[in-house]
């Protein structure tokens, strides 16, 4: 069985600041039961964090390392 087939929650995240640590928050029962549809925003958005446009190898590396450190690796769309 894969690991989104039991999954009964997919909420749709545009990826912001307040999404990112909202979905972080969750307790692990909760985050175990969805599989979130996370929408990153466009390459030509000004970073949240370092208030400027990233080059392409820093924007993934930043998007990855959030998704990380508030969804741990578990599936997402």
């Amino acid at each position: 069985m894969y690991a989104i087939e039991n999954k009964s929650y997919t909420t749709a995240l545009r990826w912001k600041k307040g999404e990112m640590e909202a979905l972080g928050s969750l307790d692990e029962p909760t985050k175990e039961g969805m599989l979130p549809h996370i929408i990153i925003p466009p390459l030509s958005v000004r970073d949240i964090e370092s208030r400027r446009t990233l080059s392409r190898d820093e924007f993934s590396l930043i998007q990855i390392g959030r998704l990380q450190k508030f969804w741990a690796g578990r599936p997402c769309l």
